[in-house]
């Protein structure tokens, strides 16, 4: 993973208050893990500004694949895919790129997400995913985030 993208994951997930050393039942078990040590590296190191808690993301009744954990780290993977020509500029490129009722599959391909770290066998940080994952939209082969 590049550095900028560890960067920003770290940055998102420390702000919304979801790294295991903002959350005092989880950092102890998970502290040795190399990705979770350079997140939380990362964020040590960066001047906070106001975080949000966990307390403040829903849990309960969300599916495991859902967990707001995950969605923010996907957050970063696809600010990672379009940072050169922004988000909202790349998604509004992919609603228009095809005018004849397919706008939905463009949508769709450019949104899903393969993951081959952490996150391929994991719902949230110290949570090991029991089922296949599925993707965000059709399913398919791969892993998806």
């Amino acid at each position: 993973m590049r550095q900028d993208s560890v960067t920003r994951k770290a940055v998102l997930l420390g702000t919304a208050g979801l790294l295991p050393s903002q959350w005092l039942g989880l950092k102890s078990c998970i502290s040795n893990i190399p990705e979770i040590k350079k997140l939380e590296s990362i964020w040590q190191k960066k001047s906070k500004t106001e975080t949000l808690k966990r307390g403040n993301w829903n849990f309960f009744r969300v599916r495991p694949e859902n967990y707001p954990t995950r969605r923010v780290v996907a957050l970063g993977c696809l600010i990672d895919r379009y940072h050169s020509q922004g988000l909202a500029d790349s998604v509004l490129r992919l609603i228009r790129k095809r005018s004849n009722g397919f706008e939905h599959q463009c949508i769709e391909s450019g949104l899903k997400l393969f993951c081959d770290d952490y996150w391929s066998d994991h719902t949230d940080f110290g949570i090991t995913k029991i089922k296949k994952p599925r993707s965000s939209g059709r399913r398919g082969p791969g892993k998806w985030l």
